[in-house]
């Protein structure tokens, strides 16, 4: 499960270098900066409140997770593991951390010439948040 993660976060950025041979030549260090940045903005969200949000417990009828449970790790336990799995709980979360990670950086080659501005990081907080937080992986 370890090396599949790693290997899922260095796919992440990878994909940014293989969207860029898709816009114009001028757009390419565009889109491999925005990918970058993107899975930057997603990896503190997901650190301060997504993994909270997706994985929590219910909240609203089990639409969203209470953002309170797991706010900054902080009952995510590097040796425990969650009920019902057979992985740590901090492997765990990585593993779909880098599964939210893909949002940004299908984000930075739908908008290949934002440059990195507050619409593309408000592009990357709306997709991460709304896509992977409330739909994706709930």
């Amino acid at each position: 499960m370890l090396f599949a993660t790693t290997f899922v976060m260095l796919q992440t950025p990878a994909t940014g270098f293989a969207q860029g041979g898709l816009v114009r030549r001028k757009n390419t260090m565009s889109v491999i900066g925005q990918s970058f940045a993107g899975v930057i903005i997603g990896c503190l969200m997901w650190y301060i409140w997504g993994y909270s949000l997706t994985f929590g417990p219910d909240v609203g009828n089990g639409f969203i997770g209470d953002p309170t449970t797991y706010a900054w790790f902080e009952n995510v336990d590097a040796h425990d593991c969650l009920e019902g799995q057979t992985i740590p709980h901090l492997l765990f979360a990585a593993f779909q951390m880098t599964f939210a990670l893909m949002v940004p950086v299908r984000v930075s080659t739908d908008v290949p010439s934002f440059s990195f501005s507050h619409y593309f990081v408000g592009c990357v907080w709306l997709g991460v948040t709304v896509a992977c937080d409330l739909f994706l992986l709930r």
